[in-house]
């Protein structure tokens, strides 16, 4: 009797156990294509009453993972999500710059456009005369300007993408977050109830795995199967019960909106910010593009636009234009007072004409400016002398502070430097006209995103310079413009030809301002480093940029930086440090971005000596290299997480064939044990026969 009692028991804990793992095996084959799913099994151990066997004890369904395999998936998961976002931001960035022409001119990027601009100068330079090549020229400059302003419009796009992508995936991992707090209580709960686990825990990884898509992370499974997650730099993000929470707000990105300054929001976890020890996911991408590639290259275009501006407005104030305007005024932007100090070399001689349509001088004054002011003059007194010369009001400065000389009578009104120079400031010397931005083509000039061709040239083209004023003709009438002199086209060709020095050792402001001694009412410190060590400078609401500057140079001794105003009209701050990369950290205010300085001043290029189409082409092709890495790079780490994936698929994850066998193998042990009850139960009625009739 004992022993059915036992073989019964046995059967029918069999029966019981087989069909929890028949449908532990359906559900297996059910969530085969499940992402994240572990295969499940019903762990199983002996039934022992009093030394025998009684049958089989069910322990719960569980998953088998290997931890090793998860941990290298995790890790990869977060490698691949970084490399992922950072090429998709490289690619829209080497999209906004655009393909180096195969003809090298005719394409619509910046290397193309001024190989474009080259020719037709070169072709104006054969033909001045002709005003549709004139007007070739100033719709080539335009449209050159046109995409310096949308390339730098673009990078400061894709750096307010960027931001706002931080934003979606901070979101997304306080998402994350929350569902593995929750799914943690859930696992306790089952545990405590003796309910399985194996599909909730699943259900964390899965969660787990998103989470460190958005950000690299660290993460155990305390004593109580409860998963704690703190960031690789040891911020907990979910201790216990509790989730902290990551927090960022995105703003609208310009050029001079900088995390460093506090113009953007940091990436915080109450009131901790954690933005500088995020160094993996896709949020450290974002970081990484919004905070050091995007203004890298940035800063490249701005030294471009700079460099394309200080170049042609140079070889353009050489010259006139032909036929004279009857009035030659000060380029937009540019701004004097009637006071400001002015240096003058002592041999300063100006030649102002006037001159008819047929390029025929009607008359001239040779002002000896230098001789009959000495050094320095104000701008009142140039006016003056001028005027006193010429005997007649020639000569005055507008409302907006701006130079303006106004031909007498019918004619036009032309003006050259016969010798001499004059600066401002300690700026560079230069002529007259240069000094005052009278035959400027190019305005605002000081980034990529503000340049553009100078509004007259673009109301008429013919008022571009492409001759100079005859100054050694002394009998008027004489030929002081002729029609067929292209002298200055001829050196605005040359000027776009020759090389030029980038030099990463020396930042100059994106900004202007219209006086270099006034106080700009700014206040903040930051600190530069340069050749031989670091300047820290503190700037007051009362500085102005020469006082800035003077700051800096008051270190050159000990650092080896220098600095400097320069400009006239529109005055920028200048920083150097020889030859030695030139950097810049902000301590504290916005002093930094509102003058427009940044670390790299030439980007990633560094220093070199080349064409401003060299330059660009450079520009251009180290983009694209750029793509081309975290392209490879984003392929590489997709593919590892791919691998990884599959080999803890294989491990994890259901096979069906080998379910399908299960299931198999389990009916028969199913029609075993039923047999078994069934044979017990036969028994059971024969001895109970056997006793009755007896």
């Amino acid at each position: 009797m004992s022993s059915m009692n036992v073989a019964l028991s046995s059967a029918v804990s069999s029966l019981l156990v087989i069909e929890k793992q028949m449908g532990v095996a359906s559900n297996n084959i059910s969530n085969a294509n499940t992402k994240g799913y572990s295969e499940e099994s019903v762990q199983l151990a002996p039934s022992v009453s009093g030394g025998v066997g009684t049958g089989v004890t069910d322990l719960g369904v569980t998953s088998e993972v290997n931890q090793f395999l998860l941990s290298s998936v995790l890790q990869a998961t977060t490698q691949s999500a970084q490399a992922g976002s950072f090429n998709t931001l490289y690619q829209n960035l080497e999209n906004a710059l655009g393909t180096i022409s195969s003809s090298n001119t005719g394409g619509n990027d910046i290397a193309s456009q001024l190989s474009t601009l080259q020719t037709a100068l070169s072709t104006l330079a054969a033909t001045p005369s002709n005003s549709a090549l004139t007007s070739n020229v100033v719709n080539d400059l335009n449209s050159l300007c046109a995409n310096l302003q949308s390339v730098s419009s673009q990078v400061q796009s894709l750096r307010t993408t960027a931001d706002q992508d931080i934003t979606s995936a901070v979101t997304d991992a306080n998402t994350q977050l929350n569902t593995i707090a929750t799914l943690n209580e859930q696992i306790a709960t089952a545990q405590a109830q003796g309910n399985p686990i194996a599909a909730l825990q699943d259900l964390r990884t899965n969660a787990l795995s998103s989470l460190t898509s958005d950000l690299g992370v660290s993460s155990f499974t305390d004593a109580n199967n409860q998963m704690q997650i703190y960031t690789t730099s040891g911020v907990p993000l979910l201790v216990g019960n509790t989730v902290n929470t990551l927090s960022h707000t995105a703003v609208s990105v310009s050029g001079d909106t900088t995390y460093a300054n506090g113009t953007i929001n940091g990436i915080m976890v109450g009131n901790q910010d954690i933005t500088s020890q995020i160094g993996s996911g896709s949020i450290a991408a974002y970081i990484q593009m919004r905070d050091t590639e995007l203004p890298n290259a940035q800063n490249a275009l701005n030294t471009l636009a700079q460099s394309l501006s200080s170049t042609l407005n140079t070889a353009a104030n050489q010259g006139t234009a032909n036929p004279a305007p009857s009035t030659l005024t000060s380029a937009t932007g540019i701004s004097f007072q009637g006071t400001d100090s002015v240096t003058l070399s002592a041999n300063l001689t100006i030649r102002v004409a006037m001159v008819n349509s047929s390029g025929q001088v009607q008359s001239y004054t040779d002002v000896n400016l230098g001789a009959d002011l000495g050094t320095p003059a104000t701008v009142n007194q140039i006016i003056a002398d001028i005027n006193s010369k010429v005997g007649s009001p020639v000569a005055s400065l507008n409302g907006s502070g701006q130079m303006v000389l106004t031909a007498t009578g019918s004619n036009g009104i032309a003006v050259a430097t016969k010798s001499g120079t004059m600066s401002i400031n300690g700026s560079t010397a230069t002529n007259f006209s240069a000094f005052f931005h009278l035959n400027d083509v190019l305005t605002s000039g000081s980034s990529a995103a503000a340049i553009s061709v100078n509004s007259t040239l673009l109301k008429n083209s013919y008022l571009l310079p492409v001759a100079t004023l005859n100054t050694t003709s002394t009998t008027t009438p004489f030929a002081g413009i002729g029609a067929s002199d292209g002298s200055t086209a001829t050196a605005l060709v040359t000027a776009l030809q020759g090389n030029l020095t980038f030099n990463s050792g020396v930042a100059t402001s994106t900004t202007t301002e219209p006086s270099a001694s006034a106080a700009l009412g700014l206040t903040g410190t930051f600190t530069v480093s340069g050749k031989s060590g670091n300047a820290t400078i503190t700037v007051a609401a009362t500085d102005s940029l020469t006082s800035i500057a003077a700051q800096i140079n008051a270190t050159t001794g000990t650092t080896g930086i220098t600095a400097s105003v320069v400009g006239t009209g529109a005055y920028q701050l200048q920083i150097s440090s020889g030859n030695s990369a030139l950097t810049f950290k902000n301590a504290s205010g916005t002093v930094l971005s509102s003058l427009g300085l940044s670390s790299n001043p030439s980007g990633y290029l560094g220093s070199t000596t080349t064409t401003l189409s060299g330059y660009a082409s450079s520009l251009i092709s180290d983009i694209a290299a750029r793509a081309n890495s975290a392209s490879t790079a984003s392929t590489n780490t997709s593919t590892t997480l791919s691998t990884l994936q599959n080999n803890l698929s294989s491990q994890s994850g259901v096979n069906t064939d080998e379910e399908t066998a299960k299931l198999t193998e389990l009916q028969s042990a199913y029609q075993a044990s039923a047999r078994i009850i069934s044979t017990v139960q036969s028994m059971f009625s024969a001895l109970i026969s056997a006793v009755g009739g007896s």
